[in-house]
């Protein structure tokens, strides 16, 4: 998908934070980042891809990484069936339908690279604040105590 966006716009780049080298031009990929400086590279990002493909595994997956790009101003871009994610997110991601995955994903993509600054710079501000009031660890302490007991 963000090949043929690349094709089409040329006009973004993803960052990604654990690997290196990539064969293409958008993707820069940093290699290993102690965990103290992601956030110097979430805080300058729009976005925070955490949409992953449906599968099986998907419900059951809660990952860090939303809240820290919420908690960065990057918004989350997530899968409809991560649903302990959602309960937490909802109404401050953008959600890509996992029954129509590919469509979907494609279209939330270039209607969110068609957006203006301003605009895009208003909905991080409001993830941002959300993030800064509701997903600190003594709101979400029983949750995820309660995670590692179960796993």
């Amino acid at each position: 998908v963000l090949k043929t966006l690349w094709s089409k716009h040329r006009n973004f780049k993803v960052v990604v934070l654990g690997t290196s080298g990539s064969p293409y031009e958008f993707i820069d990929a940093k290699g290993y980042v102690k965990h103290k400086e992601i956030y110097n590279y979430t805080s300058k990002s729009h976005y925070g891809i955490l949409s992953f493909k449906p599968s099986t595994f998907n419900p059951m997956h809660e990952t860090n990484k939303c809240y820290i790009y919420a908690v960065s101003g990057a918004i989350p871009i997530i899968t409809s069936d991560m649903f302990d994610t959602i309960d937490k997110i909802d109404g401050y991601s953008i959600m890509i339908d996992a029954q129509e995955f590919n469509n979907d994903l494609m279209r939330k993509y270039e209607e969110l690279l068609s957006m203006e600054c301003d605009e895009v710079n208003k909905l991080r501000y409001n993830v941002f604040n959300y993030a800064r009031s509701n997903l600190y660890w003594e709101i979400q302490e029983k949750t995820l105590i309660d995670a590692v007991k179960t796993a």
